[in-house]
């Protein structure tokens, strides 16, 4: 329940990571700042690309899966 979740959370390895590199002084506050509103907009520009993009034709549906015959 919420103890397991309390857990997990101090074992987050970006938390982890993010409290060491404040705590050596490798980076501040503003820059861990600057670096998430960076990547939230990247994500949201890439999700706003896959949602406005077309589907694919449904004739490359498998092309991934099975692989293509030599000479085919």
């Amino acid at each position: 329940g919420a103890d397991s979740l309390r857990a997990w959370k101090k074992r987050d390895p970006i938390r982890r990571l993010e409290e060491s590199l404040l705590a050596s002084g490798a980076i501040s506050r503003d820059e861990i700042n600057q670096q998430e509103a960076a990547l939230l907009l990247l994500v949201s520009n890439a999700y706003d690309r896959a949602v406005s993009a077309s589907y694919p034709p449904t004739s490359s549906l498998l092309g991934a899966v099975f692989p293509q015959e030599v000479g085919a």
